[in-house]
């Protein structure tokens, strides 16, 4: 707890995502995120501060676990109150209140008879982000209705409770950040020489590179990539050191976090302290392997034949052959000169999960493969590149 909201306060990191609450401005309500985000990005404050008059002031973090947070021990994933000084001087600091979602901390008699109240009304690890509601005094209601509650986001509810609004994310296919796909986040910590440090993200079952950075500038500085969208499948993390002495630990305290859908993927510490390069690998089986290639076709070679031929061949023809066509073959039709048959399904033919048509050009990176391999053939009584002419001939 060494580097607690009201220290990081007053060292000034992330100042310029610092929000200061007093008796002439005395509400908030909104979110509050992670202290390990990026602080030169435009966002949501990442610590709040709390003015005394007694000159020990409150500061407000949302303590979340990941990047380089993690291994953090106490208050995990919680809204931390911590009671120090001005934010400015030295001063010993003390840890108020951990809140979890729903949870509230009161200070009677705060300034004026009036009563502080921090409340917590969500908490969204996967976005990085804690709601919450601070009063001085007596809390003025943010809605009355849903309706005034709605964010024109489709994929979240909105309902005001007890004068406040909630917007719960959705949780579905749809309304996933990459419908279809993966989502990674990268984080990276500098040493004392960011220029030395570069990476890679290698998808192994497309054979393509992702993402990539390096080449930093700032020492001792997270950068994150945020929220990339990626095929399902199998990744390396190769991160590269051009001096071969790793990001840590001689030369600063460097360090990477990798998150693959919402979940952090397990590093050892260790694991930063290499030389020329690391690989971390993680993900998931590659879909486009397990589909076409997950077993070998068996070929079985016929045997050499057991005479010599009884007949020779016979001789050249006396004519030549006829003249190449003089009109090349009409080309494929494009998709605007035919249509996908929306009633159509076919299925695959390693799990015989049924499919529509729009399937085969979901994903851009294996379209031609899923093309090759099922619009020539026939099922359901039709033949796919027929009842799927737009998607086939993409």
């Amino acid at each position: 707890m060494c580097f607690n909201a009201a220290k990081l306060w007053q060292l000034g990191w992330n100042n310029n995502r610092h929000l200061t609450l007093s008796s002439s401005n005395p509400n908030y309500t909104g979110n509050i995120a992670g202290f390990i985000d990026n602080p030169d990005t435009p966002g949501s404050p990442m610590i709040i501060k709390i003015d005394d008059p007694s000159g020990e002031d409150y500061f407000i973090n949302f303590n979340v676990k990941a990047g380089f947070n993690v291994d953090t021990i106490e208050g995990g994933n919680e809204v931390l109150v911590i009671r120090a000084g001005d934010g400015i001087n030295y001063s010993e600091s003390q840890l108020k209140a951990k809140l979890g979602a729903g949870s509230s901390y009161t200070v009677q008699d705060f300034v004026n008879g009036k009563t502080l109240k921090v409340e917590v009304n969500s908490i969204n690890v996967q976005d990085r982000i804690a709601n919450v509601r601070i009063c001085i005094g007596e809390c003025p209601p943010a809605c009355s209705s849903d309706a005034q509650c709605d964010d024109s986001d489709d994929c979240t509810t909105d309902v005001c409770v007890e004068g406040g609004c909630t917007n719960s994310r959705i949780e579905s296919e749809q309304c996933s950040a990459c419908p279809g796909e993966r989502v990674v986040d990268l984080r990276v910590l500098t040493d004392n020489y960011p220029k030395e440090t570069s990476w890679k993200l290698y998808n192994t079952c497309a054979d393509t590179v992702e993402a990539q950075g390096g080449n930093y500038i700032v020492a001792n500085t997270e950068y994150a990539t945020g929220k990339i969208c990626v095929p399902i499948g199998a990744y390396e993390f190769i991160i590269e050191d051009s001096y071969g002495d790793g990001i840590c630990c001689n030369y600063g305290y460097g360090s990477f976090s990798i998150d693959y859908n919402g979940n952090p993927v397990t590093i050892e510490p260790n694991r930063f302290s290499f030389g020329s390069s690391e690989t971390i690998k993680f993900g998931e089986i590659c879909p486009e392997l397990d589909e076409f290639e997950s077993s070998s076709p068996t070929i079985t070679w016929s045997k050499s034949p057991t005479a010599q031929p009884s007949v020779k061949p016979s001789h050249s023809p006396s004519a030549k052959p006829s003249k190449s066509p003089t009109a090349k073959p009409s080309v494929k039709p494009s998709p605007s000169d035919c249509f996908n048959d929306s009633s159509y399904t076919f299925n695959l033919y390693w799990n015989q999960k049924e499919k529509d048509c729009s399937w085969i050009t979901r994903n851009e990176r294996v379209m031609t493969n899923r093309q090759e391999k099922y619009c020539s053939n026939s099922q359901n009584g039709r033949l796919v590149g027929e009842a799927c002419c737009s998607a086939c001939n993409a």
